[in-house]
């Protein structure tokens, strides 16, 4: 809330937009009021549009957080699985770790 000083030497009290518009109508002419609330409303628009697209951008970012963070959550489920085959196998099967590595890569790659 703000009080505003007029030329005529009033001091009119302006809380929000429809404040300005009335003291405009008022204190100078209706057209001037109308003109005013037209640049007011295109001006409220542009910044209810600019936070649906801050919110869509945001919303966008953390799905894009959680896709990643389910990619690396397999990955590390299937190096754990060969770090695990390894320490464990007294034969060392190359086929099944190249099969498990062609996995990492085919999952890493439908991330990306």
């Amino acid at each position: 809330m703000e009080n505003i000083a007029l030329n005529s030497g009033k001091t009119v009290l302006i809380g929000s937009n429809r404040d300005i518009i009335e003291a405009v109508e008022t204190h100078c002419s209706y057209e001037l009021a109308g003109l005013i609330s037209s640049k007011l409303v295109d001006v409220d628009a542009e910044k209810l549009y600019a936070q649906e697209r801050a919110q869509t951008d945001a919303d966008s970012y953390l799905s894009d957080l959680e896709s990643k963070e389910c990619c690396l959550r397999d990955v590390l489920e299937i190096a754990e699985g060969l770090t695990d085959y390894i320490e464990e196998a007294k034969r060392i099967n190359k086929d099944m770790i190249y099969q498990k590595l062609n996995e990492i890569v085919s999952i890493i790659g439908n991330e990306l």
